[in-house]
Order: C-alpha cells, then sequence, then structure tokens
C-alpha cells in the first residue's frame, strides 16, 4: 500500500471519528413536522426502468402520464450504452421528463477503483461517455449507489471518494448538477462522513442524497428500534421527521443545495409477515410516508422506487424473483411481461397522495405514534384533511368533528369515495382523506382537541383491519371493554354484548368452571354461539393487574393480533373488565363458538391407539397440516406459550381441515425465539418416529429457520411431566427413551 493510500485510509478513519461527535446535535434535532409547510411542485418522483420489450416504454410512460408524475430516476450501468436503457432514456427525454440519472459502476472495478489505474480509466471513460453525450439533457447525474453496502455496490469508502473525484473531475466545466453519496437506510455517520470527505478534495455535491428507508420501524411515524435499540427509542424519538430533519443538517452544513431521498419502499413479502392484507398495508404506509416527509420543509425531493416489481413495485411485474444486485443499488430492468402486469392499491394512493399535495401548502400538521395523525392541505381550490390512527388503534371521527363533517367528500387513501357510514365514522391507520371546497370555511379540529382525542375503548386495546366487523365502546359506568359488532348492525347490538346481559342468558355448555368459567351461549345478534370465559381476579391475581393486561384484554388482543397476521383463532366478540381498587376485577373475554369442532387431542389419542387415519384423512396428512400451522404461527412472530394438544381446534369445512388456536392469553407477539416452547407442548403425545415426522414437517414449511436441539428439549420436557404426575401420585410410565 502506498504512503498515498495510507494517508487517505487515515482521512476518512478521521471523517466517520469527526461524524461521530455530531451525536450530541443530531439528538437536538426536532422530531415534531412544522405546524405550516409548503410542498414543492416537483416534491415526488419515481424509480424507473424497461425491459427488452418495447411495449414496456410505452407502458411506464403511460403510467407515468396517468399519475401525472414528471420526475423520474433511471440507473445507468456499464451495459446501459446501446441497450433498451439507451433506448428508454431518449424516449423520456423526447417526452420532456426530468430525468435524474444515477452511474453505476460496473461491479468488477468498483472495488479497486482507489488502487487500480486500469479501473480508474474505465470508470472516467464511461463517466466522461455520458456525461458528453447525455449530461446537457437530463437534470441531475447522481454518483453513488448504496456505497455503504459494499456486498451491493462494491465500493469500499476509499474507493467510493475515489470514483467521486474522478466523476467530479470529468463533469467540471459542464454546468451539471451532482448529487450523491446515494446511503442506503438511516446511517447518519457515513452521510456526514462521506460528506465531509467530498468537501475536503473541493467537490462537495449539489444534492445530498440518501434511501431514506424506514421498513425496520413498520410504520412510517414510528420511532426506529434498530437505531439505538428498543428501550432508548422512544427517548431518542428518532422518527422520520428526525431522520430527515439531521440528513438535510448534514448536507446544508456541506454545502449542499438541497437533500433528496432517492429510494424508498415497503416489500411485500415482508409485509405478507405482518398483515394478511399486504397491498392494503403498503398502500397505507406509502401514503403516510409522503405525507409526513411533505410536510418537513426539509426534504426537496421524494423518488419512489420501483415503479415496476414483483417484490417492492407500484405495479406488480409478475415475477416473483429477485435480482442478484439489489434494486436499491441498481434497479436494472423490468422483469416479467408488460401482459402479466398488475396495478397495485400502492399506485393508485401513489397517484391520489402526490397530486393532492404537491404544490399545496400544508396549514396544520400533527403527526405522532402515540396519538391521532391530522394534518390539514390547502390548494387553490379545496381544503383537505387528512387523518389517520397508530396501527391497531380506532378514534371516532365524530367525536373531533361537529356535524357539518357531513359537507366534505370522504374518500379512502387509494381516492375512492367513502360510500359506507361506518368505514366514515372510525379513523383507522388506512388515511382518510375529508375535502371540501375552500368556499365553505370548513372546520379545524385545534391542535390541543387533536392531541387530547383518546382512542376508542380502554387504553392499549388492539383492532383488527376486518372491515365486516366494527368496535363499539361499552361505556359502561361499571365495565370498560369493547364489542365487536358487524358492519351494518346498530350500535346498540353491543349492549348485549356486556358482561351482565351475557350473563343471564341460558346456558348451553360448560366447558369449564374452576379457577375459570368457560361456558356457550346463543348469540344474542344473530346466528351462531359464542364462547364466554369468566376469568375470577381473586386475591393477589386483582393486585397483578396492576402491572400487566387483565386475561380478557390480553385474550382479545391476542387473537386480534393473531387473525391480523393471518393466524386462526376464533373470532373475538367482547371482552370487558371491572374497575377495582387497587387493580382489576372479574373479566370476561367473548368469542365466536366453532361448532362441530374437534381437537387435535383427538387425532393424536387415535394415533396412540395405532389408527392411520382420522375423519378420513391419513395420520401422515393431519401431522403435515398441524404442522404446517404450528410453522405459520411462527413465521408470523407468534409464540402460543400453552400449545397443548386441546388448543388447537379443527372445522372440517366441506371436507377441508381449518385449524384454529385457542386459549391464547400467553401468547407472545413479535417474538420468534423459544419456539420449542410449543414444540415440546404438541408433540408430547405423540411417539418417537411421529414426532420426527413432525419436526420435519415442521422444518419444509419454516426452512429458513433450523431448530436446534429439539429432541433435547422434547426429552427435558418428558421428564419434567413424568416427575409432576408420580409427585402428585399418578400412576406414568417411564418416558420411551428413558
Amino acid at each position: 500500500m502506498t504512503l498515498a493510500a495510507v494517508k487517505e485510509k487515515f482521512r476518512l478513519g478521521m471523517d466517520l471519528v469527526w461524524s461521530v461527535s455530531q451525536v450530541p446535535a443530531w439528538f437536538t434535532m426536532p422530531y415534531d413536522a412544522p405546524l405550516s409547510a409548503r410542498v414543492p411542485d416537483d416534491f415526488i418522483g419515481v424509480n424507473v426502468a424497461t425491459s427488452a420489450q418495447e411495449s414496456c416504454d410505452d407502458y411506464v410512460i403511460d403510467k407515468l402520464q396517468e399519475a401525472d408524475i414528471r420526475h423520474v430516476r433511471l440507473a445507468w450501468g456499464a451495459n446501459s450504452p446501446g441497450s433498451y436503457t439507451e433506448r428508454f432514456l431518449q424516449r423520456l427525454l423526447a417526452e420532456e421528463f426530468d430525468v435524474m440519472v444515477a452511474l453505476v459502476p460496473d461491479p468488477s472495478i468498483a472495488d479497486r477503483i482507489d488502487r487500480s489505474a486500469d479501473a480508474q480509466q474505465q470508470w472516467r471513460q464511461f463517466a466522461e461517455n455520458f456525461l458528453h453525450t447525455y449530461g446537457h439533457r437530463v437534470a441531475v447525474i447522481e454518483i453513488g449507489n448504496t456505497p455503504n453496502r459494499p456486498r451491493w455496490s462494491g465500493y469500499t469508502p476509499a474507493a467510493y471518494l475515489q470514483a467521486w473525484r474522478i466523476a467530479a473531475q470529468a463533469a467540471s466545466g459542464l454546468n451539471l448538477e451532482l448529487a450523491g453519496p446515494n446511503i442506503s437506510d438511516f446511517e447518519p455517520f457515513f452521510n456526514a462522513a462521506y460528506m465531509r470527505g467530498m468537501r475536503r478534495i473541493h467537490a462537495a455535491p449539489h444534492i445530498h442524497t440518501d434511501n431514506l428507508f424506514v421498513e425496520r420501524a413498520v410504520q412510517p411515524e414510528a420511532y426506529d428500534p434498530s437505531a439505538l435499540g428498543k428501550l432508548l427509542a422512544k427517548a431518542a424519538r428518532l422518527n422520520l421527521v428526525k431522520k430527515i430533519n439531521i440528513l438535510a443538517d448534514i448536507g446544508r452544513k456541506s454545502g449542499a443545495a438541497g437533500t433528496y431521498c432517492t429510494y424508498t419502499c415497503w416489500t411485500h413479502r415482508r409485509l405478507a409477515r405482518w398483515t394478511t392484507v399486504p397491498q392494503q398495508k403498503g398502500a397505507d404506509y406509502l401514503a403516510r410516508y409522503m405525507i409526513i416527509s411533505a410536510v418537513t420543509g426539509k426534504l426537496d425531493r421524494l423518488y419512489w422506487g420501483p415503479l415496476i416489481d414483483g417484490r417492492d413495485g407500484l405495479i406488480d411485474c409478475g415475477n416473483k424473483g429477485y435480482p442478484e444486485v439489489d434494486n436499491v443499488t441498481h434497479y436494472a430492468k423490468v422483469r416479467g411481461r408488460v401482459e402479466d402486469f398488475d396495478v397495485t392499491q400502492s399506485f393508485h394512493a401513489f397517484k391520489f397522495i402526490s397530486n393532492l399535495i404537491k404544490g399545496s401548502e400544508c396549514v396544520q400538521a400533527l403527526c405522532g405514534i402515540e396519538g391521532l395523525c391530522h394534518f390539514i392541505f390547502v390548494d387553490q381550490d379545496n381544503e383537505h384533511h387528512i387523518l389517520w390512527a397508530p396501527d391497531r388503534w380506532t378514534f371516532d371521527l365524530y367525536t373531533l368533528y361537529p356535524q357539518d363533517y357531513e359537507d366534505a367528500l370522504p374518500r379512502s387513501v387509494c381516492g375512492g369515495v367513502l360510500q359506507d357510514e361506518t368505514a366514515q365514522r372510525h379513523i383507522r391507520e388506512t388515511p382518510m382523506v375529508l375535502t371540501w371546497p375552500r368556499s365553505a370555511a370548513p372546520f379545524r379540529p385545534t391542535p390541543h382537541a387533536i392531541r387530547n382525542l383518546a382512542p376508542l375503548g380502554p387504553k392499549g386495546t388492539v383492532y383488527g383491519l376486518n372491515n365486516s366487523w366494527k368496535p363499539v365502546d361499552f361505556g359502561l359506568s361499571d365495565w370498560r371493554g369493547v364489542a365487536n359488532i358487524k358492519r351494518h348492525g346498530n350500535d346498540k347490538q353491543a349492549d348485549a354484548l356486556a358482561p351482565d346481559p351475557i350473563s343471564s342468558l341460558p346456558v348451553g355448555k360448560i366447558l369449564r368452571d374452576k379457577r375459570n368459567k368457560l361456558w356457550t351461549v346463543n348469540n344474542p345478534n344473530g346466528n351462531g354461539g359464542l364462547v364466554v370465559k369468566l376469568n375470577r381476579a381473586i386475591g393477589a391475581k386483582r393486585i397483578s393487574y396492576l402491572f400487566k393486561d387483565s386475561k380478557g384484554k390480553r385474550h382479545w388482543n391476542n387473537a386480534t393480533e393473531m387473525l391480523r397476521r393471518g393466524v386462526n383463532t376464533p373470532q373475538p366478540i367482547a371482552y370487558a373488565e371491572r374497575s377495582a381498587n387497587p387493580g382489576v376485577a372479574d373479566n370476561y373475554y367473548i368469542s365466536e363458538y366453532l361448532e362441530d369442532a374437534f381437537s387435535t387431542r383427538d387425532l393424536f389419542t387415535a394415533f396412540a391407539l395405532g389408527e392411520q387415519s382420522f375423519r378420513g384423512i391419513s395420520k401422515e396428512e393431519w401431522l403435515t397440516l398441524v404442522a404446517g400451522f404450528v410453522a405459520n404461527m411462527h413465521m408470523r412472530h407468534v409464540i402460543h406459550r400453552d400449545l397443548s394438544s386441546g388448543n388447537l381446534l379443527i372445522t372440517l369445512d366441506g371436507g377441508t381441515p381449518k385449524i384454529y388456536a385457542i386459549d391464547i392469553g400467553r401468547a407472545h407477539i413479535d417474538k420468534s425465539y423459544n419456539r420449542n416452547t410449543d414444540l415440546n407442548r404438541i408433540c408430547y403425545k405423540l411417539d418417537w418416529p411421529d414426532r420426527e415426522f413432525f419436526v420435519a414437517a415442521y422444518q419444509a414449511a419454516f426452512p429458513n429457520k433450523p431448530l436446534r436441539l429439539w429432541r433435547a428439549s422434547l426429552r427435558s420436557y418428558d421428564a419434567k411431566q413424568y416427575l409432576k404426575k408420580r409427585i402428585k401420585g399418578q400412576p406414568v410410565p417411564l418416558p420411551a427413551w428413558a
């Protein structure tokens, strides 16, 4: 290594040390959106690419025109000259789109640019060829493709700075706007260090760029737990607003004229782990992200991306594969055929929200993970109020607005008019847009009223995404809780689900009556039955509810969360808890009753007796189905923690088995460790050959998370159960393996 290379590495190290010294200043950055801001006309853009099919060019142009988007970002790589990418660039320029081009070096030279004269010459020639051919026709040229992700881009820090120096030299005298460094995710140490290094070599970019993902925080307005950990996330208040303020400050101090987010999205596959409606959630999060970003006043442009892709796109290309190099580093081409393209809800939300906010003025903005999000945008003709709740929360719109709210045009996040009264009434996690003509002088809720608006039901209640049900607060003096009634039902139907009326109904079956009581009744609001669980709070149990939710509330929240994630459990109907001093007294949980259901205990008992099938289905099929259910539950980060064979119920709908988890009060959500806890319990009644088969089927359904030491864990559980039963004086044989 030459002396010059050693000096450069030392300087880069000092740049990184200096960036760490900026942390105290970053912590003081505001995390609240300003109360007013003007959204630029050119605020929204999108990442585009094409394929060898020339009809793909036409399709992309048509969709850009449909969405009224004039600002696009296109990646230009080593294979682009003379290819369909160049054909598409010429088409975009001919159609007078504002094009930002990201120059992407050949990966084979990216990490050698700092030390190889040949690599430097190839990069210089590549950059000069593009700059002299198209530099005067494109709006901005970006140098840098996720240099903080060397596995994707190939760059080392020294190689990136050398690539930037060469490109800046090639662009000198051409009056071009250069952008960089295109850091991926929120890693401000890299932004600050690279920007300082670029300034040191007298080549600071005109535009500071970052790919500001917040997918790790899931919700756009949430505090990011990945930066400093879950314990410090709330203290640091590192939300999207604060992140934008930090990045904009880094750019401003480095002399950049503006800050762009050049790529962001939510991955369809990741959304599918959290919700049964990933398309809807993708549209929700896109709108919420765009609105928050727009009102900060510190982000000059936001490029969504990519426009077309099977994993991340606003339009699904129909190809579920993924390129070897991540799209965020090089969105090189559209895979799939034009005839297979499918427009998603996210595209409709992108079109509707971008056209609603660009060029408008936000005159009031309130956004937080701990309350209602409420924004007021004013344009030349209309006033738009955009509202949403944090995920799993619900607010009552009528409490916030007087009756003249009915003069507003209520629309969904995709622009459709909300016709249903129930959909209009509840403010949920899907944004709602209320529009009035400015001449109507619409009512504006005050910031104080918005901040103090309480969510529906007791604090901490989780609400679902199933729009066929609507939640109603009991609102009783002696009970607190929530009931689910059918979407078009009368709110008064909730009164029939309160504990006192439910307790007076004729009892169908008593399923348990020990510490807790479990029985069935006919549904007072319709066909079918209900299961009522009374949790008796006695002695110290009442005190414990000072520190944790009551059993009724835990059953409701866990059931709702599981249904949100696609894990079957009987539909929650109501929960109620009676306050006591201190803690909570008796509490109820009510769910739908599954007619003609049987449990996995029935299966396993039959198999233990030598049966090779049950109800016309073979033992191997049953074990595979049950193992697949447990694997799906774990994939969606749900650990049951009491998964005995009696706590999985099965119904046969037209001969097709459907499995439900019950007795879920102990379940842990958003945790995927300690899976053996569930497997120990569900496999306890099986012999070892069937256990081997069950675990193999589980692994086949969940291949990316191999189980470790499951045999030892099962033997330990067997021994524990043997000792417990012997202590109780029960005659029990030694485990077969002992």
